[in-house]
């Protein structure tokens, strides 16, 4: 029943990294790794590539989500497959940002 809220969250934090990256790095809600903390421009395109990724990434989790609700199974299967998924795409998207920033900077 909330499982929506992820692609949901994931949109909105998408969206805020994305057209607004935070200005301090010692803020609270930012997106902070040995590699992104290298410098401020770094810092902004970890923000802007997770951005992107979140973005496209709600949008894959809410097709995922309507695609599950049309399978036959249990409502606590279905939620923990969603889970799963959700936890593979945001995990992926770290990675792949801190990727980007080992070749962003080099």
């Amino acid at each position: 029943m909330f499982d929506i809220l992820i692609p949901l969250i994931l949109f909105v934090l998408g969206l805020i990294f994305y057209l607004n990256p935070p200005k301090d790095r010692a803020g609270t809600f930012s997106y902070r790794t040995k590699n992104s903390l290298r410098s401020p421009e770094a810092f902004r395109e970890a923000h802007l590539f997770l951005g992107k990724a979140w973005l496209f990434s709600s949008g894959v989790l809410f097709l995922i989500y309507v695609g599950l609700l049309f399978l036959p199974l249990a409502f606590l299967i279905r939620s923990s497959i969603f889970f799963l998924f959700s936890l593979i795409v945001i995990f992926g998207s770290v990675i792949l940002t801190e990727r980007h920033l080992e070749r962003w900077q080099k």
